[in-house]
């Protein structure tokens, strides 16, 4: 060993250093790589230490670079098992990383002749169980993400093949709309006449006989049926618009969500009609009777809305 030795810094886990063994020089490494070689057996406590490769020291006499475990009473069996518990939490090398791709940790480097010479069968193969156990579980992650992805785009293809399977079905085989046998659109006028579904806008009938027809859903608009008796007639969810009804009997009538904007309704009987819902907006009404006519959700002339319930006035 030198003499003049160089009195190295407090803070000499900091520091960088190079070790010799024998006639042989390694280095530089940080003092804290150091230490951990130390407790890994791969620097031994005899090796000398430089910060310049001229002056040097043992280990020994560098006591801050000896990790505390190993400064512990060995003959105490619990200061053993920490000792073994610490190496293999040091040990954060992947053996199978350092021999396939000869990868070693910065600024250490690997020559032939630096290996664990000191370290026990039982810890190499300890580090080689733990790097399968690392393996196999990051390929039990791999495999679990490709069935989770697999299994996503099953389903997705699935919910796809079910909605196209679902319209299809709905268009060959769904049943088609019912049209009563009875429809005749160009049928004159008659009491209990079935004109369902029927497109008749503009049609003149003035004071026909409609009691009880059957004029659902069907297209009235701009037709003339002035003077007219509608008992009891259905005319739910039909196009009334601009319908000249003035002085027509539309008593106990349904008119259920028709469309009755400016239709013209001076002097009509709608007592006990139904209007629910039906659409009044601009529509004629001097004159009209509404007593005890439904008036539920209806819109008034003037658009608002009639509360629900309303019964022969129109009810906010």
């Amino acid at each position: 060993m030198n003499q003049n030795i160089e009195k190295p810094s407090k803070d000499v886990l900091n520091q960088t250093w190079y070790v010799r063994r024998k006639d042989k020089i390694t280095g530089p490494f940080p003092g804290r790589l150091i230490s951990r070689r130390l407790l890994l057996g791969q620097v031994l406590i005899d090796d000398e230490l430089s910060l310049d490769q001229f002056h040097w020291q043992s280990v020994s006499e560098l006591q801050s670079l000896i990790p505390d475990v190993m400064k512990s009473d060995l003959d105490d069996p619990v200061n053993r098992e920490r000792i073994v518990l610490s190496k293999r939490w040091a040990d954060e090398r992947s053996s199978r990383n350092r021999r396939e791709t000869g990868v070693a940790e910065r600024g250490e480097a690997r020559p032939t002749t630096d290996r664990r010479d000191s370290e026990k069968t039982g810890e190499i193969d300890y580090r080689k169980r733990r790097d399968q156990r690392l393996d196999a579980s990051r390929n039990n992650r791999k495999n679990l993400q490709k069935k989770y992805k697999r299994r996503q785009r099953i389903q997705s293809f699935t919910i796809v093949f079910l909605v196209v399977a679902a319209v299809l079905f709905s268009l060959i085989y769904a049943p088609a709309p019912e049209v009563n046998e009875k429809t005749n659109c160009l049928v004159q006028p008659e009491t209990d006449i079935v004109w369902a579904n029927c497109q008749l806008a503009g049609i003149s009938y003035p004071e026909s006989n409609l009691s009880g027809a059957d004029i659902r859903n069907a297209n009235l608009s701009n037709a003339n049926l002035s003077g007219s008796v509608l008992l009891k007639a259905n005319l739910s969810y039909s196009n009334l618009s601009h319908v000249n009804f003035r002085a027509s009997d539309l008593s106990y009538a349904n008119l259920k969500g028709a469309n009755l904007q400016k239709t013209n309704l001076k002097e009509a009987n709608l007592s006990a009609a139904d209007l629910s819902y039906a659409d009044l907006t601009g529509a004629k009404l001097r004159g009209a009777d509404f007593s005890q006519t439904i008036l539920s959700k209806t819109i008034w002339v003037d658009g608002r809305e009639c509360g629900l319930g309303s019964v022969g006035t129109c009810r906010q």
